[in-house]
């Protein structure tokens, strides 16, 4: 379980149905956040110009080969989909860029 603190920015993670929570830092201010269906350690949040993957349940963040921030869904373990400033919704890929 992931959620957002709005008054730190700090993301906070639960592993036990929110009985207990771990901070950490997000790459930014965070605008949304979806986490892989399939595994919810890998997770993309969407800063204000860009988005970064987490693959570690949020400890650490990379820039992300998705491209530019909006609005995020992610349906299945390789379908992100990014809704931008102008509506348009892009189908985006989900790896890290290699050497990152």
């Amino acid at each position: 379980m992931y959620a957002v603190n709005a008054t730190d920015g700090q993301l906070l993670v639960s592993a036990d149905s929110g009985h207990t929570w771990a901070r950490h830092r997000p790459p930014g201010a965070v605008l949304d956040l979806v986490l892989n269906p399939d595994n919810p350690d890998h997770t993309i949040a969407a800063g204000e110009r860009e988005l970064y993957v987490s693959r570690d349940g949020g400890k650490t963040w990379r820039p992300s080969a998705a491209g530019r921030a909006g609005l995020l869904t992610w349906t299945s373990g390789d379908a992100l989909f990014v809704i931008d400033e102008r509506s348009a919704v892009n189908a985006q890929p989900t790896q890290a860029p290699a050497g990152r």
